[in-house]
Order: C-alpha cells, then sequence, then structure tokens
C-alpha cells in the first residue's frame, strides 16, 4: 500500500480550506474532502465516485452491494450523514493501519467490492491498534483451519489467531444468524492454538429486546463448546440524532464466557488489554482539519 504521512494530510486539509468555492469552507467541507482526496488517491478514483456520490452516473456490477453499505443513493438526512461518516471512517482506517502487514490484500477486497466485510475486518484491526496490540493481517489461503484473517504474536512460542466476521445489515436477528457465523469462524481457526473471533452485528439488533438473551446465550454456548476460540469481540453501530446534527458511536465488548476459559498467562493479559479502553494515538481527520481551519 502507498503511504503517506500527516504531514500530507495536513497540506490536503490546507489546500482544502483555501479553495472552497464560496471562500468559506468549514470543517465539515475539509473534513469529507480530505476523505475523498486519500480513497481517489490509496484506492482508487473511479471506485471513490461510486461508493460515495449518489449522482455518479455509472456504477459496476461488482459495486453495486459496496454502494447500498455506503448509502450512496440515499436521500434522507440522517443515511447521507452516514454515507458521510462511513467514508470519512474507511480512510481514517486506512490511513492508521497504512503499516500493517498485509493490509494490501484489505485494499485489494475494497476495490473488487467487498466493502462490508472488509469493513469489519478494518475495524477490528483498529480495535487492536487502539490498544496498541500488535498484529498483522494474513492473506487468503483458502485452507480451512489455516485461514484466518489475523494473527497476534505474544511470545516466541504463542500467538493468538483472529477470525473476523460480520453479518450482513437486514440480517434479522436469531439464534442462528449469531450461531452460524460463529461456528464458520471456528472452522477457520487452527486447533490447539487460542483464538479470537471479531463479529460485527447489525445496528438494528442492538436495539431489540431479545438481544440480551440471545446474544450471551449463544455465544456462552459456542465457547464451551470449543477449545480454538478463547474469547469473542463484538461490534456494531449506534447512531445518535441530535438537535445539532448526527453521531456515530463505535462500540466494542469483549466476551469471555461464564466462566471464562483458563488460559496462559500471556493470553489471560492480552484479554484484559482488550477488556480496557482505547490508549493508543489515533490520526483523526477532523481534527485535523480544524487545526488547518484556524491556521
Amino acid at each position: 500500500m502507498k503511504q503517506t504521512t500527516t504531514e500530507g494530510l495536513t497540506r490536503c486539509a490546507r489546500f482544502l480550506r483555501e479553495r472552497h468555492a464560496s471562500g468559506a469552507a468549514d470543517a465539515d467541507f475539509v473534513t469529507f474532502g480530505m476523505a475523498t482526496e486519500y480513497l481517489r488517491a490509496f484506492v482508487d478514483n473511479e471506485w471513490t465516485n461510486q461508493m460515495v456520490f449518489g449522482q455518479h452516473p455509472t456504477v459496476s456490477r461488482s459495486n453495486r452491494k459496496g454502494r447500498a453499505f455506503m448509502r450512496a443513493e440515499s436521500t434522507e438526512a440522517d443515511e447521507r450523514f452516514r454515507n458521510q461518516e462511513r467514508t470519512l471512517r474507511i480512510a481514517e482506517l486506512l490511513f492508521n493501519l497504512q503499516n500493517v502487514e498485509g493490509i494490501d490484500a484489505r485494499l485489494e477486497d475494497l476495490r473488487l467490492g467487498k466493502v462490508e466485510s472488509t469493513f469489519a475486518e478494518l475495524e477490528a484491526g483498529a480495535f487492536l491498534r487502539r490498544r496498541g496490540v500488535r498484529f498483522r493481517y494474513i492473506n487468503p489461503s483458502g485452507t480451512k483451519g489455516a485461514d484466518y484473517d489475523a494473527e497476534i504474536p505474544l511470545h516466541e512460542t504463542i500467538k493468538v489467531n483472529c477470525e473476523m466476521k460480520s453479518k450482513t445489515e437486514g440480517t434479522d436477528l436469531g439464534e442462528g444468524a449469531v450461531r452460524n457465523p460463529l461456528q464458520n469462524a471456528r472452522k477457520q481457526l487452527p486447533p490447539r492454538e487460542p483464538g479470537l473471533v471479531f463479529l460485527k452485528v447489525p445496528e438494528p439488533w442492538v436495539q431489540q429486546p431479545e438481544v440480551a438473551r440471545i446474544l450471551p446465550t449463544i455465544i456462552d454456548a459456542f465457547l464451551r463448546g470449543t477449545s480454538r476460540v478463547t474469547a469473542v469481540v463484538l461490534r456494531w453501530e449506534e447512531q445518535l440524532l441530535r438537535p445539532d446534527g448526527a453521531l456515530i458511536l463505535y462500540k466494542f465488548r469483549l466476551e469471555s464466557g461464564s466462566p471464562p476459559k483458563v488460559v496462559a498467562p500471556p493470553v489471560e493479559r492480552l484479554l484484559a488489554v482488550l477488556a480496557g479502553p482505547a490508549t493508543a494515538e489515533w490520526v483523526s481527520f477532523r481534527a485535523m482539519a480544524e487545526q488547518a481551519m484556524v491556521k
């Protein structure tokens, strides 16, 4: 993956600030402009047009599902906001993960139109990165039991294998909808080694009362029935509508089962870090845009 620096982002922000058509650029304009220009440069110009801009006249067959996930053609205000937020989020994820081994395969998946599943893999990577956990993405091999998504080296003889799954938006909540991706993830992980499963669930699920029963029940049963998976990391989004606009919250929760499994001390320390807050540095495009507005 081609790389850039924060200095390069700053130059882009200042360029956008100075060349706004009305002469009065604001931080929102500069932030969104930085994200789209970054995606044009590091993913693909035509891909960015098709994934971000609803008025773009031509959409390839391979990009239609990704375009729907990005809400490019939505006209409602809250969905237009989500389109801009996901555009910004993917750009930030790629920038902050640009030095991670294996990122090139995720970039190629984006170009192939695999946006929703790749977004989940990038989000899982961000979860690790923001907690200072060193990891690498694994390139697909097609071999069951060795075709997992990432691994975390803990010691010369200990690593934690990770499988990163996403339930497609629009999937109804049900026991099978939770159990099946967990079981599929288990099959991708090597035996006799500790593993983690990251599972992104659709936002509407967390608004349904039965989720409080289904998720812990299925996850606990799943963890009791496998030696390959030590814990499950749930991830979801919540959109909050406010009088001054909207806000997207990216939430994670570590599920270790009840009772938690007995694991080696390095794995136990890792789980404690994953259960804690984000502490590592993260480059925010919005913060950089706001700085550019006053300099």
